[in-house]
Order: C-alpha cells, then sequence, then structure tokens
C-alpha cells in the first residue's frame, strides 16, 4: 500500500499502526526529512503520484489523503489513470477532499465524493 502526498507521514505511520505494509510518497524533500524523522521505521521516497515508478498492478491500495487538492484541474484525469495503473484489481476506487468552487465534483450524500475523472480514467472491460 502506499500514501502518496504522504507529507510529514502522518497517515503513512497510522496505516503501519494498524498491520498495514505501507510506504509514503511525495515530492517536497522538506516534507520527507520530517517524515523520516518523526517516523524513521517506516519507508519514504521522494516521486510524483502522477508518474509512479510502479508495474501496472503492483498496489493492493493506495491513500491520497488531500493530496489530489494540489493537482491541476487539467492533470487530474492522468493522475487517477496513474492510479488506475498501478492498483491491483479489485482494489476499490474512491477519492474524498474538500471542496474547491472550481473542482466540479458532485456529493454522493453519503459523505463521499464522486469525481467525474475516476470513472473517465476507469479501464473499460471488454
Amino acid at each position: 500500500m502506499a500514501d502518496l502526498g504522504c507529507g510529514p507521514g502522518r497517515i503513512t505511520a497510522y496505516l503501519a499502526s494498524l498491520g498495514l505494509s505501507v510506504y509514503g510518497l511525495d515530492l517536497s524533500e522538506s516534507m520527507l526529512a520530517i517524515a523520516r524523522r518523526e517516523h524513521p521505521g517506516l519507508r519514504f521516497e521522494q516521486g510524483s503520484m502522477t508518474r509512479l515508478d510502479l508495474a501496472d498492478g503492483d498496489l493492493a491500495g493506495a491513500v491520497c489523503w488531500y493530496s489530489t487538492i494540489h493537482t491541476p484541474d487539467e492533470e487530474l484525469p492522468a493522475l487517477f489513470a496513474e492510479l488506475y495503473r498501478v492498483l491491483a484489481p479489485p482494489a476499490p476506487r474512491s477519492s474524498s477532499a474538500s471542496s474547491r468552487a472550481r473542482n466540479p465534483c458532485a456529493s454522493t450524500g453519503r459523505g463521499a465524493t464522486r469525481w467525474p475523472w475516476i470513472s473517465a480514467a476507469a479501464p473499460r472491460s471488454a
């Protein structure tokens, strides 16, 4: 499992405390320095969630805890396509974030958000 956009590693550490095999990934070396200092027993790597150095289907799960809000709208389809590429079926695909005025997301009414890009990025069954 990967915590993508892990920042200081709090969510990575929480997931590890639940017994999950998880690592954190972030663009920011300064955030990774904090994560490594605060959680020395965990793995943290620098990288982009839009270009993951993983084979197709490598991940059983991924968390993007408020990290997709930093991605420009025009780059979201590629980001979600990359997540679909690396997630092993039948990994659930769901996303949650605070709202932005320019974000065309629709609430499902159950505390979750339906992102149009997730449906657009989903591979089609033959």
